[in-house]
């Protein structure tokens, strides 16, 4: 037996994975697989439960408000669980809660007043710059949508520093991508100045470019534990549950951010790479595969084996 964990970011149309598009990817995954909770996939794992059938998570990363909007109604439509995995730093405490699709189904609403999803990089830059943006969850909608929805870590900053001396661009007038994402470090990025080699803050020691020096290992990983505890002691308080599983952001990690997790009482942490789970896989480097929205390469990416890796390879030559 297999599980297979599908990584999704957002939903909303317009978006390469629209409504109507995860909608139809539910009832498939649905029809052909069981799904289940994080905590019976780590249970899985362990030996400590058995599959008479394959089985399917869903799990959506960073915390975007359309998860709530768009996705949730689905979820509780056609009884799927899932996991949000938060970082924390991005959350709201404004006392409030969105309309959603299910508001629209009961014609509470018209489809084009729904909350719609801009630039998730102009979001994080927001975010940077301490300004307000509406792209991401607020604590009362994250607990409404409890208990059908579990909600995860995923670091608490989920950003970007610079980690080594080496040169790869110039930055330019607009940012690009990720070069928002080390705004969240408090990197100050300026028209033509050097952009040095960047990664996860919780993968890398930080490089200071400015002292030409490095972060030391000590101070390191002290910067990651406290990462770590700040995320799952906030989750905790606001929503009366211990996350359990974890996320790497941006899909990057190491053996040490692995001590770390374990040190903090994570039972999985999940990746980037693609391919199913199996008993026995190690529960700090779980795969996972986000869904394309060709329903012919979805298809191809259930069947598992020799599927995946053909979805492996189509991801490879952005057939997406």
């Amino acid at each position: 037996m297999r599980v297979l964990i599908l990584a999704y970011h957002r939903i909303y149309p317009g978006y390469h994975i629209d409504p109507g598009t995860f909608e139809y990817q539910i009832r498939v995954l649905k029809k052909h697989f069981v799904p289940l909770t994080l905590d019976e996939v780590a249970a899985f794992i362990r030996g400590d439960f058995n599959l008479k059938k394959n089985g399917f998570a869903i799990t959506f990363d960073d915390g975007w408000a359309d998860n709530f909007v768009y996705a949730y109604p689905i979820l509780k439509k056609h009884e799927v669980p899932a996991t949000l995995f938060i970082p924390t730093s991005f959350i709201s405490n404004e006392n409030s809660t969105r309309p959603t699709l299910e508001d629209y189904w009961n014609n509470k609403i018209s489809y084009k007043k729904l909350f719609r999803g801009r630039s998730s990089d102009e979001a994080a830059a927001k975010i940077a710059r301490g300004e307000h943006t509406e792209e991401f969850l607020t604590w009362d909608e994250i607990n409404h949508m409890k208990p059908l929805v579990q909600i995860e870590s995923h670091a608490h900053s989920h950003a970007y520093h610079f980690r080594s001396p080496k040169i790869i661009a110039t930055c330019g007038e607009i940012l690009k991508e990720r070069q928002n994402w080390l705004l969240l470090s408090g990197i100050k990025l300026e028209p033509g100045m050097p952009m040095y080699e960047s990664g996860s803050v919780l993968m890398y020691p930080r490089y200071y470019e400015n002292e030409n020096r490095f972060e030391d290992f000590d101070n390191y990983k002290k910067r990651i534990k406290a990462e770590f505890k700040t995320s799952i002691a906030m989750i905790t308080k606001k929503t009366g549950r211990r996350p359990k599983h974890l996320a790497w952001p941006f899909g990057e990690y190491n053996k040490t951010v692995i001590e770390v997790a374990k040190e903090s009482g994570l039972e999985t942490c999940l990746t980037t790479r693609i391919g199913a789970v199996k008993q026995g896989d190690n529960p700090y480097e779980l795969k996972r595969f986000s869904p394309p929205r060709n329903r012919r390469l979805f298809s191809i990416a259930l069947k598992g084996g020799a599927g995946i890796v053909l979805y492996r390879l189509a991801v490879q030559l952005k057939a997406l």
